[in-house]
């Protein structure tokens, strides 16, 4: 025998709220017909709200570890969003683009220190005295070290790498079509 009743109707024959009935169908702890709208066959619903009833009014431990596997989920996502949106106004950035543009800026480093040599070669050739070369030593060391003292943190840096990352995520197809997936 099948008898399908309303949400209304079957929280009226449970004794309980039409919210706390919707809850229970939302999670599964009593089954439905139908669920858009909560449509719900009496007879195996009171038996499964009889069972729920005896457990003490919970939620059996596989749905409680269910729910709250939801919740942590749509938290841990929610979370991802909040950084990713955080990453696109450039109020944080990710550990790999500060490493990229730390590593640039040693790259520099690198070259500037490297290129000394040579520009002291051709004025230190011409002087005459250690103490004319060691002037020239230590002026293209504060030259040099002046020049790299100058760098500052620039947000265009990072828009260019955020930006590459994101055509790197799209499918070659969408990049084509300048398409988002």
């Amino acid at each position: 025998m099948e008898l399908t009743c309303s949400t209304a109707d079957m929280a009226e024959l449970l004794g309980c709220s039409v919210r706390q009935l919707q809850k229970l169908a939302k999670n599964e702890t009593l089954p439905t017909v139908s669920s858009s709208p909560y449509l719900f066959d009496a007879p195996e619903t009171v038996q499964a709200y009889i069972v729920y009833i005896r457990g003490g009014g919970e939620l059996s431990a596989d749905k409680q570890r269910k729910l709250k596997a939801e919740a942590d989920y749509k938290t841990a996502k929610a979370k991802k969003e909040e950084l990713e949106l955080e990453e696109l106004r450039l109020n944080m950035h990710r550990s790999d683009d500060v490493k990229a543009v730390f590593e640039a800026f040693a790259m520099e480093c690198r070259a500037a220190f490297l290129s000394l040599p040579g520009r002291i070669a051709v004025d230190g050739a011409t002087a005459s005295t250690a103490a004319e070369v060691a002037a020239v030593v230590k002026r293209e060391v504060d030259d040099t070290l002046n020049s790299l003292s100058g760098w500052e943190y620039n947000k265009d840096q990072y828009r260019k790498l955020v930006k590459e990352r994101e055509k790197r995520e799209l499918l070659p197809d969408e990049v084509k079509r300048g398409m988002r997936k």
